[in-house]
Order: C-alpha cells, then structure tokens, then sequence
C-alpha cells in the first residue's frame, strides 16, 4: 500500500509564529535583530494553533550565541522571513522556526573566522629557540610545510628508524 502525503502532513509546522517582539521589531530592514535584546517577560503569550497559549521561550541552542537572525525583506506566509547570519564570517544560512540548527552547529565548528582568521593548523604552537639575550624559549604558531617534510623530515625518519633507502626509490 503505497502512502500518499497530504498537505496535512505538515499542517502544525506553521502554526507556530515568530515572538511578537520580534515582529514587532521588523520594520522591512535587513539589519540583524539581537535575540537578547528582545524581553523576556513571564506575561509574553503566543497563539499556537487555534486556542492554545504558550510563553515565548528565548533560543536554548548554543549556536545561536554565534550566529543572529537577519530579516531578507520578504513575507511569507504573512511573517517576515529571516536568515541566520554567522556573527564571525557573516555568511548567511536557512532558517525557519522548527528546522532544527544542526547546519549552523556544523558550520560553527569548521568556521575559520572563529579562530580570529587564523588556518586551524595555525593554532598549533611550538617551542622555538631562545631568542638573542633570554635563555626563556619563544612560543610561535606551527605551520605544517610540505617541502620541509619532504627534504628534511624523511631523510631525519629513514636515518633514525633504519628503514631500506629503498623507501623512496620509487616516484610512483
């Protein structure tokens, strides 16, 4: 028996509306809104449904203390449509109340602005020598090089391991 999908199917995904405060905050612009400066009062309610209240809840997902919401200027469904903006790199990503924000987690821990511009290889550190007049060791950011690898590390490898010089004979 074959199942069909009806409209129904997902008819209590947009009963559920974007905070008041919020809504009331969009003025047509596409300026970011700050989630914490909307109230949180205990006398906030919102209709979901037909005859069902419920407080407005802030966002309790840690992604969000990364990316803000962003209006894109368009209504849908007669409520403003919002993006959610990564407050480091500001790239843009869906959002709609109920997807779920595993894209944003995602892309918080792989965003390279988080780390201050920094190659994630770079927030390595090594010990360098001391410098002129200190006998302390200087801390640098460690940088993986291929080339160094390739003239100084196999040859430092195959002599203190003994492995056959035969190890890099072949190009292939």
């Amino acid at each position: 028996m074959a199942y069909n999908r009806s409209d129904d199917d997902f008819s209590g995904l947009n009963d559920i509306p974007i905070p008041e405060e919020i809504i009331d905050q969009f003025d047509g612009s596409t300026d970011p809104i700050d989630l914490e400066d909307v109230q949180d009062d205990a006398d906030t309610q919102t209709t979901i449904g037909s005859n069902t209240k419920r407080k407005a809840t802030k966002q309790k997902a840690k992604c969000w203390d990364h990316f803000e919401l962003v209006p894109t200027g368009k209504i849908v469904n007669d409520l403003p449509e919002f993006k959610a903006q990564c407050k480091h790199c500001q790239e843009k990503f869906a959002w709609q109340k109920g997807i779920g924000t595993t894209h944003l987690n995602r892309h918080y821990k792989k965003c390279q602005y988080r780390y201050g511009g920094l190659d994630t290889n770079q927030a390595q550190l090594q010990f360098g020598s001391p410098g002129a007049g200190s006998s302390n060791p200087t801390l640098n950011n460690w940088i993986y090089s291929q080339e160094l690898m390739r003239n100084e590390g196999l040859p430092e490898l195959i002599a203190n391991v003994e492995f056959p010089l035969c190890l890099v004979d072949n190009p292939h």
